[in-house]
């Protein structure tokens, strides 16, 4: 078992929801999410942030600023018409979050169900919580992490906005991608600058790519972790592998959220959605 399968064994506790609506946009994927039995009204919607590029590599931070995909072409376009992996409307969101468990298929279409997986299982997870109340709160994930590593060693998986302040309140810094630019470093570099530090904070991402777990595993026992974004699962099974804190959204607006999304190009602030954490 890994973290993959912990989060679906969790996910198939939680209600069960059907898949009404299914959302391929410009930098999101989106589910739409109805309970069981209980008609067409959406009552969940989950999304993920469309990072992963035609190649299938995985580009930038779960933030929503635009990022070119790799070729040129756009993310709709790789997706369109592609043989790429889409759920099917009223099949289970259970079934379509197991994508995260990436079949056979190109390196497109393993992208694409990566992206429905972790959105499905977003959905699940954030109507979960909202049923429960009381455990979430409104924080602001980076906000919190550059509290946290003011005057600390601090390291950051991904390209997220607004930064530099935090950088340079922090002891010592680095930031790592994919694709490096200026002084961040390559994903190669995790193994060396994870273990020393005293904060970090994680593109949500990264689960859709796999690295997710690897990069955990590299992160000290003492250190505070945050995994930040809308493509970050609100499920507490990921304090059983060293994060402190998930900062992720949750649907005010189900309908409203993904009809921004199948338009939006860019966007830090997806109407419909409100920014929840989940702490330890």
């Amino acid at each position: 078992m890994g973290l993959i399968e912990d989060l679906l064994t969790a996910a198939a506790r939680e209600p069960s929801l059907v898949v009404r609506q299914v959302v391929n946009g410009p930098r999101f994927v989106g589910i739409g999410a109805a309970v069981a039995d209980a008609g067409n009204q959406l009552v969940s919607a989950g999304v993920a942030f469309r990072s992963i590029a035609p190649s299938g590599l995985v580009n930038g931070a779960d933030n929503g600023s635009p990022m070119p995909a790799a070729g040129g072409r756009s993310a709709r376009a790789a997706g369109a018409g592609s043989g790429a992996a889409v759920p099917a409307v009223d099949s289970a969101v259970l079934e379509t979050a197991r994508m995260l468990l990436a079949g056979a298929g190109t390196a497109t279409v393993k992208g694409q169900g990566l992206l429905f997986g972790a959105a499905a299982l977003n959905a699940i997870f954030a109507y979960g919580r909202q049923r429960e109340g009381g455990a979430l709160r409104e924080e602001n994930g980076l906000e919190v992490v550059g509290r946290e590593g003011a005057g600390k060693k601090l390291v950051v998986v991904g390209r997220f906005p607004y930064l530099e302040a935090m950088r340079q309140a922090a002891a010592e810094s680095w930031v790592l991608e994919l694709e490096p630019e200026g002084d961040e470093l390559p994903a190669a570099a995790a193994a060396e600058v994870l273990p020393l530090a005293d904060v970090v904070g994680i593109t949500g991402s990264t689960l859709a790519n796999g690295t997710l777990e690897g990069l955990l595993r590299l992160c000290r026992p003492d250190a505070f972790v945050a995994v930040i974004g809308p493509t970050t699962p609100l499920s507490p099974v990921l304090f059983d592998y060293g994060v402190d804190a998930l900062f992720g959204v949750t649907p005010e607006d189900p309908a409203l959220a993904l009809a921004t999304i199948a338009q939006e190009g860019s966007t830090r602030r997806i109407p419909g959605m409100r920014a929840m954490c989940l702490m330890r």
